[in-house]
């Protein structure tokens, strides 16, 4: 009568030590922080963030890109264009290994993995609000494997004029 839910709990505690499959949870929303039981990397992150564009129009885009400095490869991400605090503008994928996310009240405001596979990069497009005029910082969380992560490394700034 209780090994089903001595099974269901074990699952549980597993998926949440050895990360989530298809996406950051929504906890990591705020924070960008995998729920992977464990401190995040000291050392810098071995990952960039290439962003096509200097600077865009309020309401244009740029397509930004998550890769190793070296080739290294990654399984798990989480990323968000901030002002300040806030996610601001949408992110939009065609890469099969991304997905969009709304976190909080805002619509399509983060973008995360689809899969656990190997990734040598990832590649998806940002749009700003229409009435943006603002430097914005992407922000980015990446998981190397299971244990092995960097949180909310940031980009160079993007001016949105």
């Amino acid at each position: 009568m209780y090994l089903p839910t001595i099974a269901a709990v074990l699952l549980v505690a597993v998926a949440s030590v050895h990360g989530n499959a298809t996406g950051a949870p929504a906890d990591a929303c705020e924070d960008l922080t995998p729920q992977h039981g464990a401190d995040a990397q000291k050392t810098r992150s071995p990952y960039i963030i290439d962003i096509e564009k200097n600077g865009i129009k309020a309401g244009g885009s740029t397509k930004v890109t998550i890769k190793g400095k070296t080739g290294e490869q990654f399984k798990g991400f989480i990323m968000q264009a901030r002002v300040g605090r806030t996610a601001v503008g949408k992110f939009s994928s065609t890469d099969k290994n991304a997905k969009v996310v709304d976190c909080g009240s805002a619509k399509e405001n983060t973008v995360t993995h689809t899969n656990p596979d190997n990734k040598k990069e990832v590649t998806v497009t940002w749009t700003a609000p229409k009435n943006l005029k603002e430097q914005v910082i992407f922000y980015l969380s990446v998981v190397k494997e299971g244990q092995v992560f960097w949180v909310a490394q940031k980009s160079r700034t993007l001016n949105v004029h």
